[in-house]
């Protein structure tokens, strides 16, 4: 279970540090039955873990906290599980293997607001919820920018993936 939590979550935790990475379109549709798998049953099984956690301490938890964290449980779970497949093993891959690429993806939207950790951001269409923003680009560059526009995003990556340097549109 560490490893799920750890590698579930990775993608998002190094977005919290300044670390982005953008796993490719091809790589997410290739996987897509495998992430939903792996996110099905990690959530099965925080469903399974959860009363256990709960009644762990020996003391009886509120009736409310334990239909939070029950309700909760798998859907956590099914995140950590589809992400840990879709962004958070290719990204490990790309950290010691990664080499200089250019990615090309579609622009989603291009919205004015702005999250703690994603300033400025550049939705990218085909990719899972929270791994799908490219970050802290400049706002000329997100003016040339609307939805259905492709650009190419250059970084250190490999098939699975990039961590985003630079962006260009194709014109």
């Amino acid at each position: 279970m560490f490893a799920i939590l750890l590698l579930g979550s990775a993608p998002t935790l190094a977005t919290v540090v300044g670390f982005q990475y953008l796993p490719t379109q091809e790589w997410v549709s290739q996987v897509f039955w495998v992430a939903l798998l792996a996110g099905i049953a990690a959530g099965g099984f925080m469903l399974w873990l959860a009363p256990k956690g709960l009644a762990k301490d020996g003391n009886d938890p509120s009736p409310l906290k334990a239909i939070l964290v029950v309700s909760f449980a798998p859907f956590l779970g099914y995140w950590l599980g589809s992400t840990m497949v879709t962004a958070g093993l290719p990204m490990i891959a790309t950290i010691f293997t990664g080499y200089p690429v250019e990615v090309e993806y579609d622009v989603g939207d291009v919205d004015d607001g702005n999250s703690r950790y994603c300033s400025r951001p550049i939705k990218v269409e085909g990719l899972p919820f929270a791994q799908n923003s490219l970050c802290g680009f400049s706002e000329e560059f997100r003016r040339t920018l609307s939805p259905g526009s492709q650009i190419v995003v250059s970084g250190k990556g490999t098939r699975f993936g990039v961590f985003p340097a630079q962006a260009k549109r194709i014109e």
